[in-house]
C-alpha cells in the first residue's frame, strides 16, 4: 500500500471516528440527579478504542474534534478545553499501547487518560470559571470521576472487539 493511500485511509477513519465520538457524547447521556442539568456521556468510550485502533496522532485528531463539536452545541466555553483535554487522552493511550497492544497495557492507559481528564477539568474550572475557587471544582471533579470509572470499565470490556480492527487497520 502506498503512503498516500495508507495517509489516506487514516485521515478516513479519523474522520469517522471524530463523528462516532460526537454522535456518543452528544446523544448517549446519563442524567445526574446531584447536578441539576448535570449529564455523564460515553464519550470517552470510542476515544479509548479510536485511539487503541488508530494511534495516538490520528485519534488525537478525532477525540479532540468529536468531543469539541459535542461541546460547541451544548457547552460552547468548554470546547477548546474539551478539544486539548481529549486529544491528549488519546495520545496517551495510543502512545502506552504503541508497542505492547495487550489489555492490560490498554486498560492502563485508560486509567492514565482518565486521570488527566478529570484533572484537565478540574483545573479549567477552577482557573478560568471559579476565580480559582476550588471548592467549587468539586462537583465537577465527583462527575468526570465516575464518567471516568464507568467509560474505563465499558471499553475494557469492549477491548476483545478491537482485536479484528487490528488486523483491518494494521497501525
Amino acid at each position: 500500500m502506498s503512503e498516500n493511500s495508507i495517509r489516506t485511509r487514516n485521515i478516513m477513519t479519523a474522520s469517522a471516528m471524530a463523528a462516532f465520538i460526537f454522535v456518543i457524547t452528544w446523544v448517549v447521556r446519563v442524567p445526574l440527579p446531584f447536578a441539576p442539568g448535570g449529564y455523564l456521556n460515553l464519550g470517552d468510550v470510542p476515544i479509548y478504542l479510536t485511539a487503541w485502533i488508530m494511534g495516538g496522532p490520528y485519534a488525537a485528531v478525532a477525540a479532540a474534534l468529536g468531543s469539541a463539536l459535542a461541546d460547541l452545541i451544548g457547552f460552547p466555553l468548554y470546547a477548546l478545553p474539551t478539544a486539548i483535554i481529549k486529544g491528549s487522552m488519546a495520545l496517551i493511550v495510543g502512545f502506552l499501547t504503541l508497542k505492547n497492544r495487550g489489555r492490560a497495557r490498554f486498560v492502563i492507559g485508560c486509567v492514565i487518560a482518565g486521570a488527566v481528564m478529570v484533572a484537565g477539568y478540574a483545573i479549567f474550572e477552577t482557573v478560568f470559571l471559579f476565580s480559582f475557587d476550588f471548592r467549587l471544582a468539586v462537583a465537577g471533579i465527583a462527575q468526570n470521576t465516575i464518567q471516568w470509572a464507568g467509560c474505563v470499565i465499558i471499553a475494557a470490556l469492549l477491548y476483545p472487539a478491537l482485536k479484528p480492527a487490528e488486523k483491518i487497520l494494521k497501525r
